[in-house]
C-alpha cells in the first residue's frame, strides 16, 4: 500500500456529558448507562508522518504514559494490522486535555489516530470497520468518529447520533488532580449498596438502582436536546455524588458557578473536571475570571457542530 501524503494533522476533541445516569453491574462487568455527550473546543492535536524505519512505531509528546498504555500507540498499531501495512510512522503529539479528567482525552487521541491513518492510506477501511476498531480500544472511542453530539447507551458502545446544538456555552475548570475512572465506578457500587441498604438519604437519589436512564431513555433524551431550550435539559451526573464524597470542595466550586448564572455545574465523566453551562457567552467569560488565579485550567469552550476532519500535507 502506497502513501502519497507526507502527513496527516488532526485535531481530537474533549468531550463533556451533559447526562450521565449509571445503572446496575451488567453480566459482563460493565454498568448500564444512558449519557447526552457533546464534543468540545479544547484540542489535543496529532500529526502522523510516515517514516523509512519498517515496521517502527514511534510516539513522542508531552504524555508520560507506557506504550503499553497509550492509546495512540494501541489505535496506530492496530490499524496496521487491519490494512496490513507495515510503514514506518512517527506520531507527534502535544497534550492540552488534562488526563484523568473525563475529559475523553485518551479515546479522542484513538479515534484521531484512526481517522489520521484512514486518510493518510487513502481510506482502505470503511466506516463500518473503523467504528469496529475503535469499539476494541475503549467505549468512548466510537463517539468521536461520528457526530458532534449523541446520546450513548448500553455500556456506552451504543451510540445515538444527534444533530448538534450551539445555542448555549460550555466552562470547563480542571482541579489540578486526576479520577480514576476505575475507582470512581468502585466508590458509586459501595455507595449504591449503602443506598439499597437505607445508608444514604434522597440527595443520593443519583444511586438509584432504577433502570439507568432514570425515566430517561435515549428517545427521550435525543427529543429534549433536538426541541427544547437548554434552560430545559435535564443535565445530570450519577457521579457527582460520587465525586464530590470524595473531593468536598468541588461540590462548593459547582455552587459559586451556579450563584454566577449557570445552568448546571457538576463533573464530566467520572471527573475531576467540571462543567457547567451557560446562554450567554458573556457570562461564560465573565464566570472563568472568578477563577483563573485558584486553578490551572479554566476554559470557556464552545460545543462543536462537527468532528475535526484531518489536515494532509502532500509531497
Amino acid at each position: 500500500m502506497s502513501v502519497e501524503t507526507v502527513s496527516a494533522t488532526i485535531k481530537a476533541p474533549a468531550k463533556v456529558n451533559l447526562f450521565l445516569r449509571i445503572g446496575k453491574t451488567r453480566p459482563d462487568g460493565f454498568h448500564e448507562l444512558v449519557s447526552m455527550i457533546q464534543a468540545v473546543g479544547l484540542y489535543d492535536t496529532i500529526r502522523i508522518s510516515a517514516t523509512d524505519a519498517h515496521g517502527e512505531c514511534m510516539a513522542r509528546g508531552n504524555m508520560d504514559i507506557p506504550p503499553e498504555n497509550n492509546t495512540i500507540v494501541r489505535a496506530a498499531e492496530l490499524f496496521r494490522r487491519e490494512a496490513d501495512t507495515a510503514a514506518g510512522l512517527e506520531l507527534m503529539f502535544e497534550k492540552s486535555i488534562p488526563s484523568g479528567a473525563g475529559l475523553g482525552g485518551g479515546s479522542s487521541d484513538a479515534a484521531a489516530v484512526l481517522r489520521g491513518l484512514n486518510a493518510l492510506y487513502r481510506y482502505p477501511l470503511s466506516d463500518d470497520r473503523l467504528a469496529e476498531l475503535a469499539g476494541r480500544i475503549g467505549s468512548d472511542v466510537p463517539f468521536f468518529l461520528g457526530s458532534a453530539a449523541a446520546v450513548v447507551t448500553g455500556r456506552g458502545e451504543s451510540l445515538h447520533p444527534l444533530s448538534p446544538r450551539t445555542d448555549y456555552h460550555l466552562l470547563l475548570i480542571y482541579p489540578g488532580f486526576s479520577v480514576s475512572t476505575a475507582h470512581a465506578y468502585a466508590q458509586y457500587d459501595l455507595q449504591r449498596r449503602s443506598a439499597d441498604n437505607g445508608g444514604v438519604g434522597e440527595e443520593d437519589r443519583g444511586l438509584s438502582t432504577e433502570g439507568p436512564g432514570g425515566g430517561w431513555s435515549a428517545d427521550g433524551l435525543a427529543h429534549v436536546y433536538q426541541l427544547e431550550e437548554p434552560t430545559r435539559w435535564p443535565f445530570f451526573n450519577t457521579f457527582n455524588s460520587v465525586v464530590f464524597r470524595i473531593y468536598p470542595g468541588l461540590d462548593e466550586v459547582c455552587d459559586e458557578l451556579r450563584d454566577a448564572g449557570a445552568l448546571y455545574a457538576g463533573v464530566t465523566g467520572s471527573g475531576s473536571c467540571l462543567v457547567s453551562v451557560f446562554i450567554d457567552s458573556e457570562a461564560a467569560v465573565e464566570c472563568s475570571r472568578l477563577f483563573r488565579r485558584r486553578f490551572p485550567l479554566v476554559r470557556p469552550v464552545p460545543p462543536l457542530d462537527t468532528i475535526p476532519q484531518p489536515g494532509l500535507e502532500y509531497r
